[in-house]
Parts: structure tokens; sequence; C-alpha cells
């Protein structure tokens, strides 16, 4: 409401293969980056039931605002909230937003997200800003981290984990003991609450810790379907995928 300007709605068709990818770099080039949001995302020549917004953490000046900060600042602004841990909270499913709609078994089809296929040799369209979130397995402590996943197939979504990462060691701990590791990707919310999550902290820390640091206030989770409270998710994301 503040800047219309930096918001560009996008009506014309566009497809997820290129097409989408090809105008934010037209416009990165252009030094132009406002918020893109594309209501007619063509997912295999069909019009997605979705729409699609990127470009949201593009901006340095829409970042600082976030901050309430004058761009000049926003580098000490971030990394002053990011030293900062808030204990999440868990509230009941009626009070999360992201269970307002739940679908399962046969219901499910990741295809129908309109995730786009961005380069030339990628095999498929990538979830991208998507939070890839494990626990460990001895102390339970959570990890999200920006790992993107391939929309493989109706039920799957393949994962390269970088051999270093914190989830990949997570997975380790989970094959060392012969059980399958759950996970889930969480996708959108504030972007204080993003940028928190994605950042790079030891592995005796919590990354919902570090998210509530940033956004200034307790991060509020929900327990996931599959498995309940020992798997707990983001409450205001707007996607959370279990596996």
């Amino acid at each position: 409401r503040k800047y219309p300007r930096e918001v560009i709605h996008v009506e014309e068709p566009l497809s997820t293969e290129w097409e989408i990818t090809a105008l934010a770099m037209k416009l990165e080039k252009a030094q132009r980056f406002p918020i893109l949001i594309f209501h007619d995302v063509l997912v295999e020549g069909r019009r997605s039931e979705m729409p699609l917004m990127t470009f949201l953490m593009a901006s340095r000046l829409r970042l600082a605002r976030t901050f309430g900060v004058e761009v000049r600042r926003a580098g000490v602004a971030c990394y002053e909230r990011v030293q900062k841990r808030v204990k999440p909270i868990v509230v009941s499913r009626e009070q999360a937003p992201v269970k307002q709609v739940v679908e399962k078994g046969a219901d499910i089809d990741v295809r129908r997200f309109p995730a786009p296929r961005h380069h030339r040799m990628d095999p498929g369209r990538y979830i991208t800003e998507g939070h890839f979130l494990t626990f460990n397995r001895n102390n339970g402590l959570d990890n999200s981290a920006l790992q993107r996943g391939w929309l493989a197939a109706k039920d799957e979504i393949r994962v390269f984990l970088g051999p270093s990462t914190h989830n990949a060691h997570n997975l380790r701990q989970y094959e060392e003991s012969g059980e399958d590791m759950p996970a889930a990707y969480w996708i959108g919310h504030h972007p204080l609450v993003l940028l928190g999550a994605a950042t790079h902290v030891g592995p005796d820390e919590s990354h919902y810790e570090t998210a509530g640091g940033t956004l200034g206030s307790p991060l509020r989770l929900v327990a996931s379907e599959t498995l309940g409270e020992k798997f707990l998710v983001p409450a205001d994301a707007e996607v959370v995928i279990e596996g």
C-alpha cells in the first residue's frame, strides 16, 4: 500500500519454463528490483491454480524498510538482528493459517506448484525459496536451509544435500541408525523470518530461534500432519510439504 510502484502484477500468461526467469533477469540488468506477482502461471501449458511471487528479497532498500532503517544502515541492522535469539512458541492448529488447506495421500501432487525451471541444464522445475527442514536425531534441534528441491514426480521431491551441511549431517545420523529421516519444505513467510532462518549458525543452535530474533518476536510453530508434535513446522508459512 505504501510503495505501489515497487509491486508489479503480471496478468499476462507466462510459462514456468524459463519465461519467468527471463523477465527477472531483464529487470535485474535494468537495475530494477520490484516484487513480481504472476497471476497467470502456465505449468506444462495449463494455468496454475496458485499465483507466484518472486524478487521479494531482491531489493536492499526494501529489506532496509523491514528493519526500519535507512538503506545505508541495512547491513549493520541485519548483522545486529541475526545475533539475536528468540525461542519459538507452539500454537494450536486452529490458530495456524498453514492448516487452512490440508491434503494427504492420493490428493498430493507437488507438480501443481508454479515452481520455475530457471536454467537450461536443470532437469526440471525447482522449489527455490523454500527452507528444507530437518531435526537433529540426537538433540532434537531444528535446522532450516535454502536447499532447492526438484519436483521430480507427483509425490517426490529430490534434494541434493552438500556433504558439509547440517542437514546432511542430520541425514547421516538417521542413515547410521537405519531409519528414514523426517523432513519438510516450508515456503513463504515474513521476509525477516526468511532471512533469519537462512542465517548460518552453529550445529548446536536453532534456526527457529534465529528467525524469531530477526523478526523481533517468537516464531509460531504448529504440529506437523505426519509426525505431530515430534516435528514442529512454521504455523504462518504459506506452504509446508512434509516427507
